[in-house]
Order: structure tokens, then C-alpha cells, then sequence
């Protein structure tokens, strides 16, 4: 135990730009609020995430955690409702999309706050379960257990062939997004070309991928990328997939390569080490 204060990881950033995308959302689900009794709550739910993110944006990092993790809740909730419907009104459909990237925006803040509080109170790395932020068990399937790769991973050769820039461990919770599903992963194997996602659910090769992570420094990466090969795991190695970067901003990729320009590259007994 320490008497420190937990140290506040940095969110308005993230808490004004997942506002601003429910703006949309909410906007959009309002014209059918009366449509069925699940778009109307999702529509309550989703206003009670913008005030907390705006408390978040404008008020003291004391507190961010508990709006964040209060926003995630009830995103939680609207998106649940939502998925209830067929989805057949592109209106829904387009706003229960936008709801599910603002989950994965805010996903990895939440767990980055709640790593640093236990780390300084608690010194350990114990694993926390997903259900702890409000979210849903049948929406966010846990990820495998923290731990560092093994060696012989399957590689992509190609353009955006995951060597590039050299490998680092880094454990990052990540938000997930394909169509209108979020789910949640853990980052292990990173390089400016791509990242391994520990994850019992892998989606195929050639799936396109949004996904959302925040470095130790407090920078949340977003990026698009496609699953490049799978594995199922066994032992000590974890089940998951390499998603290979096909769309990342300057400002992103600078900050991953500062990052894995600090940490000891790793060692991969494999076809592109």
C-alpha cells in the first residue's frame, strides 16, 4: 500500500472527442425515438454518457474515472438496446455503429485509469474483469490472461509486413471495433506495422478492423488494420490475432515509434524476426 494519490490518466481529450460522436448519434436516434421502446431508451442512456463525458471534459481529473466508467456503463446500455432491434432502419444501424466506436474509444482510457490506480495502491498487475466498468458480460468477452508472447508467431509478408519498426511488449487494453460489435483485447506484440491482440475471440484473416489503444504515456491510438492470420494458443501462449496497420495518422504512428524506440526490442524465432 502507498498513501500516494492514484495518478489521473489524461482523458479529456478522449471524453471530448467520444461527445462529439455521440452528438451524431444522438442526433440521428432522436427522429426515432418513438419508433420502438428500445431506440427511445438508448436514447436516454446515450444522453446520461454525453453529460458524464462533458463533466469528464470540462471538469477535474480527480473524478474522470468516475465519469468515464459511468458514460461506458451507459453506452453499455444503449448499444444492448439497440441491438435488440433488426437494425433494418440505416438510421439505427448508422447510430448504433457510432456508439460502438465510442465504446472502443473509451474502453482502453478506462481500464489505463483503472491499471495506474491499482498499480500505485495495490504495486500489482492483477487482472481486472471488463464487468467492473458497467459493461455487459455478452457484449465484452474477457480477454486471455496478461503475459508476454511466445516465440514462433505466424508472420504477413507484405507491405505492411509487422517487422517493420522492430517489436516491444506492451500490455494495452484495446477496444475493438467490426461493424456494429465492439469487444475488447489485449495488445502484446507491437510495431509500427502492426499489433498482436490477445483475444479468445479472433475474427478470420481479411477482416477490417477499428481499434483503439492507450500507451503507457497516456496517447490513445486510433487506427484501421485487417487480420493478417489467427492462432488458437495453448499453454502459456495466448490465443489471438496480428492485425496489420492500414490506416494510421502521423501523429499516431510518431507516437508508437517514440514508444518502441523506449523498450528493449523482442525476441521472435521467426520467419520475419
Amino acid at each position: 500500500m502507498t498513501d500516494d494519490a492514484p495518478p489521473s490518466f489524461p482523458a479529456s481529450g478522449p471524453a471530448r472527442e467520444a461527445r462529439r460522436l455521440l452528438s451524431s448519434a444522438l442526433e440521428s436516434l432522436q427522429l426515432r425515438a418513438g419508433q420502438t421502446s428500445s431506440v427511445s431508451r438508448a436514447v436516454e442512456a446515450a444522453a446520461q454518457a454525453s453529460g458524464s463525458l462533458y463533466e469528464v471534459e470540462t471538469g477535474s481529473t480527480e473524478h474522470s474515472f468516475d465519469g468515464i466508467r459511468a458514460a461506458i456503463e451507459d453506452l453499455g446500455v444503449a448499444l444492448s438496446e439497440l441491438q435488440r432491434d433488426s437494425l433494418s432502419d440505416p438510421t439505427v444501424l448508422s447510430a448504433t455503429e457510432t456508439i460502438a466506436r465510442t465504446l472502443a474509444l473509451l474502453y482502453p482510457v478506462a481500464r489505463a485509469q483503472q491499471r495506474a490506480r491499482r498499480n500505485v495502491i495495490f504495486h500489482t498487475h492483477a487482472p481486472v474483469d471488463p464487468a467492473d466498468l458497467g459493461l455487459p458480460v455478452t457484449t465484452v468477452p474477457p480477454a486471455p490472461p496478461a503475459g508476454r508472447p511466445r516465440i514462433h508467431t505466424p508472420s504477413y509478408r507484405g507491405h505492411e509486413q509487422r517487422s517493420s519498426g522492430g517489436r516491444v511488449f506492451v500490455e494495452a487494453d484495446i477496444g475493438l471495433l467490426t461493424d456494429s460489435h465492439f469487444y475488447t483485447g489485449l495488445s502484446q506484440d507491437l510495431s509500427t506495422g502492426g499489433v498482436f491482440i490477445a483475444t479468445y475471440q479472433p475474427k478470420p484473416a481479411g477482416t477490417q478492423v477499428g481499434l483503439y489503444f492507450a500507451l503507457p504515456e497516456g496517447h490513445v491510438v486510433e487506427a484501421k488494420g485487417v487480420v493478417r492470420w489467427t492462432r488458437e494458443g495453448g499453454g502459456d501462449t495466448p490465443p489471438g490475432m496480428g492485425i496489420a496497420f492500414e490506416s494510421l495518422s502521423q501523429e499516431d504512428l510518431d507516437a508508437i515509434e517514440r514508444f518502441c524506440e523506449s523498450r528493449a526490442p523482442m525476441y521472435h524465432d521467426s520467419a520475419d524476426s
